[in-house]
C-alpha cells in the first residue's frame, strides 16, 4: 500500500483508552492512555491493539515538522510521554481539539493547525535530546518559517500589516519584531521587499508587457501606485517603467533611446 501512495506523511497519535503496541524501524513501544507516539507513513508500521481502545491521530505532510529525516528516523514508534511537560501540553491540545472541531470557526482552524504543528516540533525536539537553548532554537526557525509562508501567501492582500501578521500566528507584534530582529530584518521591511521583488519579476516577463504597470503593483499590494514607485526606484535604482524597458531592451537588442514599439510596449 505505501508503494502505491504518493501520501509523504507523518502520523502522531494519542492514545486516548486502551493499550497499543506501535512498531516501526526495528522498535516497539508500548502505549497507555495519554502517551503520544509518531510514525512515518511512507515506512512498513504495525499498530496491535487489545480489548477495547481508542486512538486520536493528526496526520501531517512531513515536510512541515522542519525536522530533519536523521532526528526523525530516531523518533518513530517511541512513547512520548503524555503526562508531563511538553507531551502533557501536547496531548491535551490534541484531545481538546478533537472536542470542539466543529465548533471551531474556519478562518481560525489554519492557526490552531500551526499551534499544534510547534508543539509537536518542540516535543520532539526535545525529545531527541537537543539542549532547551537548541530546542527554542529551532522553535523560533520554525516558526519564523512558517511567518515567511504566510506572508507570501497573502502578498496581494494591501491590508496585511506586522499586526495582522503576529494576530494570525497567536504571538505578540513585539515577538514578531523580534523573530525578524534576530535575522537583521523587520516584518514591515521583509513585507515590502518581497512585494517588490515579485513585482520586478513580473516587469522582466515578457509575457506580461501587455498589463498595465499599475496593475501588477496592486497584484502585489501595492494600492497607492505613487508610493509603489517611490519604493520600487529605490530599491531597483530606476522607475518601473524604465525597468520594464531595459530589461526588454537588453533581452531582444533595442536601443533604449529609439522605437516607439518598445515604448509602447513598456508603458
Amino acid at each position: 500500500m505505501i508503494s502505491l501512495s504518493d501520501q509523504d506523511y507523518y502520523k502522531l497519535g494519542v492514545q486516548l483508552s486502551g493499550g497499543c503496541v506501535v512498531r516501526q524501524d526495528g522498535r516497539e513501544t508500548a502505549l497507555s492512555p495519554g502517551d503520544l507516539t509518531i510514525y512515518d507513513c511512507t515506512r512498513p508500521f504495525e499498530l496491535v491493539f487489545g480489548g477495547s481502545w481508542r486512538m486520536l491521530a493528526l496526520m501531517f505532510p512531513r515536510r512541515l515538522l522542519r525536522l530533519s529525516p536523521q532526528v526523525m528516523g530516531d523518533l518513530t514508534a517511541r512513547r512520548l510521554p503524555g503526562d508531563r511537560g511538553i507531551g502533557a501540553l501536547t496531548s491535551a491540545f490534541m484531545v481538546s481539539l478533537a472536542d470542539h472541531f466543529e465548533q471551531i470557526p474556519q478562518n481560525t482552524a489554519q492557526q490552531l493547525a500551526d499551534s499544534i504543528l510547534d508543539l509537536t516540533a518542540t516535543l520532539l525536539a526535545a525529545e531527541s535530546g537537543m539542549r532547551p537553548a537548541a530546542v527554542m532554537d529551532h522553535y523560533q526557525s520554525s516558526l519564523i518559517a512558517r511567518i515567511k509562508d504566510f506572508i507570501e501567501a497573502h502578498l496581494g492582500d494591501p491590508e496585511l500589516t506586522p499586526e495582522l501578521i503576529a494576530a494570525a500566528h497567536n504571538i505578540s507584534v513585539r515577538q514578531l519584531y523580534k523573530l525578524f530582529e534576530a535575522e537583521g530584518s523587520a516584518p514591515a521591511r521583509y513585507l515590502r521587499e518581497r512585494r517588490l521583488a515579485h513585482c520586478g519579476k513580473d516587469l522582466r516577463d515578457a509575457a506580461q508587457l501587455h498589463e498595465p504597470i499599475s496593475a501588477l503593483a496592486a497584484r502585489w499590494g501595492f494600492d497607492n501606485f505613487s508610493h509603489f514607485s517611490r519604493m520600487f526606484k529605490a530599491s531597483f535604482g530606476e522607475s518601473p517603467r524604465d525597468y520594464r524597458r531595459s530589461s526588454y531592451a537588453s533581452r531582444h537588442g533595442f536601443d533604449l533611446a529609439g522605437g516607439d514599439r518598445l515604448r509602447k510596449l513598456a508603458s
